[in-house]
Parts: structure tokens; sequence; C-alpha cells
């Protein structure tokens, strides 16, 4: 077991590699969902009737909501598997990284809920 604790990220090249760590994971994982998330407000601005559309846009406002959806589910899974690898195979004790872990937990679920329900609700 030469990297415990940690996952490795294929370079550029797609030949060299990097190991990462499963809290480094997590983090840019979490940072990935705000983004798409912040994303997806773009794409409903932009479905507003009589706002602000983005000319010519190449696709329909609610597929490019549901794209970033999509998006946003693929980091809330990896995500997801990082929380599992810290919190629960490596373990927390005490009630601080208890609170933190389910703090945590709570975003990478709630994320890809609340982006799909504005999804939804951009089928105008």
């Amino acid at each position: 077991m030469g990297h415990v604790g940690r996952v490795t990220a294929a370079g550029a090249s797609g030949l060299a590699s990097t190991p990462i760590g499963y809290g480094d994971a997590l983090t840019i994982l979490l940072t990935a969902e705000s983004l798409l998330l912040a994303a997806l407000g773009l794409a409903i601005v932009a479905a507003v009737p009589n706002g602000r559309r983005i000319p010519n846009l190449p696709v329909s406002p609610f597929a490019l909501g549901l794209g970033a959806v999509a998006a946003i589910l693929i980091a809330a899974i990896g995500s997801g598997a990082a929380w599992w690898e810290i919190f629960i195979v490596q373990g927390t004790q005490g009630a601080a990284p208890t609170l933190i872990s389910g703090s945590i937990l709570v975003t990478i679920i709630a994320e890809p809920i609340i982006a799909f329900l504005l999804a939804l609700g951009m089928r105008t």
C-alpha cells in the first residue's frame, strides 16, 4: 500500500501522475460543486423571460442547466467517495470531528438536490 490516504490524479499528458490527499480531493470537489452551482444560477438568469438572455446561446437554458446538474452530481459522487475515505475508513473521534463530518456530508448531498430542483424550475 504505497499511497495510503491518497488518490492519484493523472497529469496533463496522462502519463505522469501525482498523489493527492483525500482531504485535498474533497476540497477540490466541493469547490467545483459550488462553482457549478453558480454556473447553474447563470443558466437560470439566461432562462428568465424578458431577462438578460444570452444571444445566440447554442443550447437551451434548460439543457445548459441539466448539464450543470449532471456535472454537480458527478462532483458530488467524487466528494462523497473522498468523504467516506476520510471520515468512515480513517475514522473520527470526538464531537467536533463528528459535527464537521456531518456538516460536510449535508453539503455534499444538498447541492445536487438544490441544483436539480432549480433546473426543474427552468422548464418554462
